[in-house]
């Protein structure tokens, strides 16, 4: 009788083990899910969601902190893809939005790996050149400028406009320069 019991009870423990075992495996299983979508979280936190470029909000802190004497000349270059309202209007929005990421994978072709590339909302992105001067942005959206003149979306040729300021003394507010180029 008492190997019964202790049979009876080994056979209960084994049973134990192994609901811990399942139960284990289901915890790690959805913390790593939890994992996957906080990671998702912040990158739709700081990221445009259709083209994958940086959003305004990492745009802006990305300004101030790359806002230093160290990395002057600071040069802001903006890019407006032309004639969006009319294409969503006349192609859909479908057509719009594959401008709008054609536009975005343009200005990642012609950007350096320390750019900072950003969609600012609608039809516009900024693209934040850290250690660069007028001349060198001006290669850049030059790029841009041939890039885009090969390429069509559909039956549509991607057009955009650019405008650029540079910011070279440390005295100079970065908001000024983003209004600047703005603004041309």
């Amino acid at each position: 009788e008492a190997a019964e019991v202790l049979e009876q009870t080994n056979r209960e423990l084994r049973s134990a083990l192994e609901a811990n075992r399942r139960a284990q495996e289901r915890l790690e299983q959805e913390m790593l899910e939890r994992e996957e979508v906080q990671k998702k979280l912040v990158f739709l936190s700081y990221h445009d969601p259709l083209t994958g470029l940086y959003n305004r909000r990492f745009f802006e802190e990305e300004s101030e902190r790359i806002d230093v004497p160290r990395n002057l000349p600071i040069t802001l270059l903006m890019a407006d893809l032309n004639g969006l309202k009319l294409i969503n209007d006349s192609f859909g929005h479908a057509q719009g939005d594959a401008m709008l990421v054609e536009i975005a994978r343009i200005m990642r072709e012609a950007c350096r790996s320390d750019d900072i590339l950003a969609r600012m909302g609608g039809d516009e992105f900024m693209v934040l050149l850290p250690r660069t001067d007028a001349a060198a942005a001006e290669g850049i959206a030059e790029r841009m400028r041939q890039l885009a003149e090969n390429r069509k979306v559909g039956p549509l040729r991607v057009s955009a406009s650019f405008g650029a300021d540079t910011k070279r003394h440390a005295g100079i507010p970065l908001q000024g320069i983003f209004n600047q180029a703005e603004s041309r």
